[in-house]
């Protein structure tokens, strides 16, 4: 059976065994629903169509098919919303009422249906249009004979796939119905032949890009024949999984194939058989690597090459040469045993087992398992190495080995134990008791009625952002989330609904998932304790709808990218299968509306406005004016297919030594800006061409084992060639320019191994970067599971090498990184010219090039309060060397402890600074309130304010593989400037307004605080001192200094303003601002050029600031300079 076939037949059998689950958890409950589905055309019933039913969220409940009168009912369904979807076949499918799919499309954009207890919601019809058909044939390529049962799939015009798929039948017949009217690719699944999408392009077996085929134009209630297929046979590769030590076969191990040269999965079997025996059919002529995936008990391995772990995504090994037709056998893969982690997860109430809780360990080498019905686990296959247990659970929060509380999946395990592993070893007794958790309980009212909003999802964050839980309101809008974890969270909602979001204690959330936590109030879950009363009020927000359609033809388009654009808020929504789409929960205000269909359409802004590369800023006019709870339709669009241009550029790629062509190479054009317009990939013979309208263009050639060049022969700096050098080739209305050929330079290569010094497992945790004379990084490449790389296409010349040891977090590293014959370093290695270079020459191999890391040290504490002794949460605490360079940071867990690593021997000095914020996904997180009244601080409690020299601390000592421990901070309280920003026009106060805090000096202090929903704000943990303040507004016309002076050019001087005096132990209150509509511009001095008052350093942040808190446009207003 072919992979998309396994995935229908799956997916088909996954819906069966849901509706058991179902059936049984609603047998207490009465309502029901029922309808009819018949044909628009002629009216008469379907009969044998399935109608899908759907949770309030979306979630799959059961399914039931149409009766010879087109009838269907569902019965025993518990009370609230639900959302029903037919698949009509050689109909549309659609979801009720009325919204046409296309695919995996979403069932809460139709009309939910409530079901009331003890009856039945009568009337739920559906009226399905005819789709458009594609037929056609496949045959054999040798012989000319139909092929039989192989699977055909169709894709719309953005590549996604669509539910609609055929078998060939005995004559090698096929059908696909039920097509909204479109562009459609078809891909056929040979099996035994080579994969091929529709006109005559070959497939990978696993994954290809259909749309690099020839798209087929449906027309609903129409046919289109004569989509025929021809495919060569494949060759294979087949084998036996066996056990190393024992030489007994092994079945259910992945078997994956990767083409020579290529980092993606061109075939995939998912599971050899029982007998350990596998064959990967279809494949086209070449060179191929072979790998078999860890699982159970035993590790991953490459053919003829070295172990696999993790996801094997790096191909190595003995290549396999492949010829069409024929079976390449005896590719046996012999499977090492690892090490396995066995232990027992139970409550903290009685020592229960906790059942299904899910134990994965923190590396990629491992992986996850669930525990069984008395809490046991096992995960098994791990190589030699260190690793963390985390379990998590709902209900019962989350914990690591080494009892650290995660109140979140990715929580910090840098207070977590490591366990040692030894493959072929087990380790037992690593059992894990769960805290005990709290809860959070409130409601959910509409603003304008005080009553509950049923059905709408609210969720709960931890202190930094990260989502912690969740839970849906019942019918009265009460909610209630469990399984917390003792400590302070954030609660908002609703979540995606016609409803504004908001967030306990704060304003209205700037969109669908960006809240201000800075302005919210936290709230305190304690063990065994359920904390009540945390209401929520929203109020609807407004709504816009429309069509969008093919300019020429009318033709609806689906799967079109919507995006409602209102400078801090944004909104979005993909359109249906008949083009139609819904953007609601809007706060009020002004919207752009733009339409994104990148790969066919143009995109353009409501108004008929072309928009590809437009600043949306600049189109004031278009804006669509939305109010509380209204709802705007008629917002249309008909955009224009992209042409295809023939003029552009076309040339040959080949290899200077030998004069063979370049398969697979990949061209990069840019425009004279340096900004990438196009690409192209090299076929067969080494030929592409690449379409563009006339202009002037930087071609450059990126290959993998030859030097990256740009058109006419200047190198590249690095791989990515990202530079504008070489030569502009100019491209006239109506000409095809050609010969722009490329004769590339072999390049050098160096290669060797990394190990740990103690021959623990390393594995995707390292990789080897090549850094120029300068320090500017030219090219980097991961280690395979025996530590081993190599690194190619590099132009001849001199290098430095390092090998840079990364832990992403939450997980703290364990090794230092080395320079090559150098000194040990920060994982991030950042200074790496203080080694030895490595000289290449010309397409010469430079091998040994070997490093052996250390196990690292680390620098642990705890951050208390100087005057109560009190433990502060949630600082951050950064390491520096002596050079005052940033080495490390981190962040102080809930009771005030951190521990830093990946330290080699040396003096460090460490900075505490209570003030944190973090950008997670949309949410926009700030520390708790006690944490920020208190002063930045240095390691021996000196205070250090503004950038200090950190060298004035207490310097600490770490040595390699030690923890230098009670690095303890103790943090001094500060003081505080208060004050309201109101608009000038009408007085009232402005939300989510930066106040931003300079020195004496005119130096940048740091972002301090927002103003809230009544526009009033408080900047705490200052010292003693005289300040200026900067509050920046919507607009760059509105910022300004204390006290009204305008600061919206680039010559502003921050020490024009007016200076606020901080005293020590009081705020410093009535600094208040007025923006816009009464302050008079005001003459400002332009900055001598040595001055050193000019706003550029704070500009460039803040413009940082902007972009990673709004959209990109939001900071590149009409007029503005930055």
């Amino acid at each position: 059976m072919s992979f998309s076939a396994r995935i229908c037949a799956s997916f088909f059998s996954f819906l069966i065994i849901l509706s058991l689950f179902a059936s049984e958890a609603l047998a207490e409950t009465s309502g029901g629903i029922s309808g009819t589905v018949t044909a628009a055309d002629s009216g008469e019933a379907l009969s044998d169509r399935s109608v899908y039913l759907y949770r309030f969220d979306g979630g799959f409940v059961s399914w039931a098919n149409t009766d010879p009168n087109g009838n269907f009912q569902f019965n025993d369904l518990a009370a609230g919303p639900y959302y029903l979807r037919v698949w009509g076949e050689d109909y549309i499918d659609e979801v009720y009422s009325g919204v046409e799919c296309v695919d995996q499309c979403d069932v809460t954009a139709g009309t939910a249906v409530m079901v009331t207890a003890g009856e039945v919601s009568t009337g739920i019809d559906f009226v399905l249009r005819r789709g458009g058909v594609i037929s056609g044939t496949v045959t054999m390529a040798d012989t000319g004979n139909a092929l039989s049962d192989r699977f055909v799939t169709v894709y719309d015009a953005h590549g996604n796939q669509v539910w609609s798929f055929a078998n060939t039948d005995i004559d090698g017949e096929f059908q696909l119905v039920g097509l909204p009217s479109g562009s459609y690719y078809v891909q056929v699944h040979g099996r035994d032949y080579i994969d091929q999408v529709y006109s005559g392009v070959e497939c990978a077996k696993y994954w290809c890009d259909v749309t690099e085929g020839k798209a087929v134009a449906v027309i609903a209630g129409e046919s289109v024949a004569g989509i025929d297929f021809t495919l060569d046979r494949g060759g294979s590769i087949s084998g036996v999984v066996k056990a190393l030590d024992t030489g007994l076969p092994l079945g259910g191990h992945s078997i994956k194939i990767y083409a020579e040269g290529e980092e993606s999965v061109v075939a995939h079997e998912f599971s050899a058989q029982d007998d350990g025996s596998y064959a990967v059919m279809g494949l086209p002529a070449g060179d191929y690597f072979v790998v078999a995936e860890g699982a159970g008990d035993y590790i991953g391995q490459y053919f003829g090459g070295p172990l696999c772990v993790g996801w094997c995504s790096r191909p190595s090994g003995t290549l396999v040469t492949i010829v069409k037709g024929q079976d390449s056998a005896g590719i046996d893969l012999l499977l090492t045993k690892g090490g396995m982690i066995r232990g027992v997860v139970s409550s903290a109430e009685g020592g229960a087992p906790v059942v299904n809780a899910r134990v994965s360990v923190g590396d990629v080498a491992g992986g996850s398992v669930w525990t069984n019905s008395q809490g046991e686990y096992q995960i098994g296959g791990l190589v030699t190495g260190d690793y963390y247990v985390q379990v998590s659970t709902n209900g019962h929060g989350g914990m690591a080995y080494g009892d650290v509380p995660c109140p979140s999946v990715d929580c910090d395990l840098s207070q977590a134990s490591t366990v040692e592993v030894v493959q072929g070893q087990i380790v037992d007794g690593i059992n894990i008791t769960m805290a005990p958790t709290g809860s959070i309980a409130g409601t959910l009212r509409d603003q304008a009625t005080g009553l509950g909003l049923g059905y709408q999802l609210v969720e709960a964050y931890s202190w930094d952002g990260r989502p912690a839980g969740d839970a849906w309101t019942n019918e009265r809008g009460a909610y209630h989330i469990d399984g917390l974890l003792p400590g302070a969270y954030f609660v908002a909602g609703p979540v995606n609904s016609d409803y504004i979001r908001t967030i306990h204690g704060g304003p209205e959330c700037l969109g669908p998932w960006r809240c201000m936590l800075v302005l919210a109030t936290a709230v305190e879950v304690l063990p065994d304790q359920d904390t009540t009363g945390i209401d929520l009020v929203s109020r609807k927000g407004g709504e816009i709808s429309g069509v969008v359609t093919d300019a020429d033809s009318g033709t609806p388009l689906s799967n079109v990218y919507i995006e409602a654009y209102g400078g801090a808020y944004s909104g979005n929504a993909y359109t249906d299968g008949q083009g139609g789409y819904r953007i609601s929960g809007l706060p009020p205000g002004t919207y752009t509306i733009l339409a994104h269909d990148g790969r066919t359409h143009s995109r353009q802004a409501y108004g008929d406005y072309p928009c590809d590369g437009c600043n949306i800023e600049l189109l004031d006019d278009t804006g669509i004016s939305v109010t509380t709870g209204q709802s705007i339709s008629g917002i249309d669009f008909a955009l224009n297919a992209k042409q295809v241009p023939d003029t552009g550029i076309s040339g040959r790629v080949i290899a200077g030594d030998t004069g063979r062509p370049l398969k697979g190479i990949h061209i990069g054009i840019r425009d004279p800006d340096g900004m990438g317009v196009a690409s192209a990939v090299t076929d067969g013979e080494g030929r592409y061409r690449a379409a563009l309208p006339p202009g002037d263009y930087y071609v450059e050639v990126h290959p993998k084992e030859y030097v990256a060049e740009h058109y006419d022969g200047a190198p590249c700096p690095n791989h990515f060639c990202d530079t504008v050098d070489g030569t502009l080739v100019t491209v006239a209305a109506g000409q095809l320019v050609t010969n722009i050929d490329f004769s590339l330079t072999k390049g050098g290569m160096i290669s060797g191994t990394v190990t740990a010094i103690d021959g623990k497992y390393l594995g995707k945790s390292v990789y080897v970067k090549v850094v120029d004379l300068d320090g500017w990084y030219v090219a980097s490449s991961s280690i395979d599971a025996m530590g081993s790389y190599r690194i190619v296409g590099l132009p001849a010349g001199n290098y430095f090498v390092s090998a840079i040891y990364f832990s992403s977090a939450p997980v703290p590293p364990l090794y230092t990184g080395k320079v090559y014959k150098g000194e040990d370093c920060v994982p991030g290695c950042f200074n790496v010219v203080k080694g030895t270079p490595v000289r290449v020459a010309e397409g010469a191999s430079v091998a040994g090039i070997d490093f052996t890391l250390h196990r690292a040290g680390a620098i642990s504490g705890t951050v208390r309060a100087a005057d109560t002794g009190a433990t502060v949460a949630h600082a951050r605490v950064e390491v520096y060397d002596g050079d005052s360079e940033l080495l490390l940071s981190g962040v102080a867990n809930a009771q005030g402890e951190y521990r830093l690593g990946g330290l080699p021997t040396g003096r460090y000095y460490v900075k505490v600074v209570p003030v944190v914020k973090r950008q997670n996904g949309h949410v926009y997180s700030a520390p708790l309130p006690e944490a920020v009244d208190y002063m930045a601080t240095l390691f021996g409690d000196l205070p250090c304010v503004n950038l200090c020299d950190v060298t004035r601390g207490v310097a600490v000592s770490v040595t390699m593989g030690e923890t230098t421990s009670n690095v303890d901070v103790a943090l001094s309280r500060g003081d505080g400037i208060a004050g309201k920003v109101i608009t000038g026009e009408t007085g009232v106060g402005v939300p989510y307004v930066l106040l931003s805090v300079f020195d004496s000096a005119g130096t940048w202090v740091g972002f301090q605080a927002w103003t809230d929903a009544n526009g009033d704000y408080r900047v705490r943990g200052l010292s003693p001192g005289r300040y200026y303040l900067l509050a920046l507004g919507a607009d760059k016309e509105d910022n300004q200094l204390f006290d009204r002076l305008p600061c919206s050019s680039e010559e502003c001087v921050i020490t024009d303003g007016t200076a606020v005096e901080v005293v020590r132990g009081r705020d410093t209150t009535g600094i208040d601002f007025v923006l816009g509509g009464v302050v008079e511009e005001q003459p400002i001095d332009a900055v001598p050029a040595d001055s050193g008052g000019g706003l550029i350093g704070w500009q460039l942040l803040v413009l940082m600031l902007c972009w990673m808190l709004y959209a990109r446009a939001a900071c590149l207003r009409r007029d503005r300079a930055w």
